[in-house]
């Protein structure tokens, strides 16, 4: 009985070997960031490889977390400079007009807003994952991404208010959970997106089955 306990696969290791990988991805993702262009790229690896760590029970995630980066790095350049571009005008919208706001229905438009800014947000949660999984250019990627967003409408505002959190706590806690939060961030995010990416894999493996 006691024996098992010692085992690297025991009930009383495993949550250290978790902790351990969600270490291991945040920092390689923090790592491959810092020119910020690459930061889509990064991303891409760091759900690719935390989906076939943590959902599909893998050991090579961290090969998988280079290749992928290697392959989409270039092709997430633009989604990068385009979804930050545009989160980073709209968020200095938002604070502008609640800096300048005044009364309470003044007040009461910025909460308006604020769920307004929750959609482009969680429907940029969706691109990257995409872009880790499935062959697109900048405009399909983009088309589709917006799509899944507005079609999964709870999920993509839960993965916006998960996202703002993240971003939210981090520097009020002198940057220290980006050491795990990028990595239990985008395993989050694979609760929401893994279904809906598994029905169109399977569409498309039907597909091919049926072709002739």
């Amino acid at each position: 009985m006691f024996r098992g306990i010692f085992k690297a696969d025991s009930w009383l290791w495993k949550p250290f070997g978790w902790l351990a990988d969600l270490l291991v991805l945040s920092g390689l993702w923090l790592l491959c960031s810092i020119p910020v262009v690459t930061l889509g790229g990064a991303t891409a690896a760091l759900y690719d490889a935390v989906v076939h760590d943590f959902r599909r029970h893998e050991s090579d995630y961290l090969y998988r977390f280079f290749t992928t980066f290697k392959a989409e790095w270039k092709h997430g350049i633009l989604p990068t400079l385009f979804w930050g571009g545009l989160l980073t005008l709209l968020i200095l919208g938002y604070r502008w007009f609640t800096g300048h706001a005044s009364g309470d229905a003044a007040v009461m438009a910025a909460w308006a807003l604020l769920v307004v800014l929750c959609v482009p947000t969680g429907t940029a949660c969706w691109v990257f994952p995409a872009l880790s999984r499935f062959e697109l250019g900048f405009g399909p990627l983009c088309v589709n991404s917006i799509r899944l967003g507005l079609g999964h409408l709870p999920g993509t505002l839960a993965m916006a208010l998960a996202t703002g959190a993240c971003v939210w706590l981090t520097p009020r806690l002198f940057f220290l959970p980006l050491l795990i939060l990028p990595a239990l961030l985008v395993l989050f995010w694979s609760l929401f997106i893994e279904p809906v990416f598994k029905k169109y894999e399977e569409k498309d493996s039907s597909a091919e089955t049926q072709a002739p």
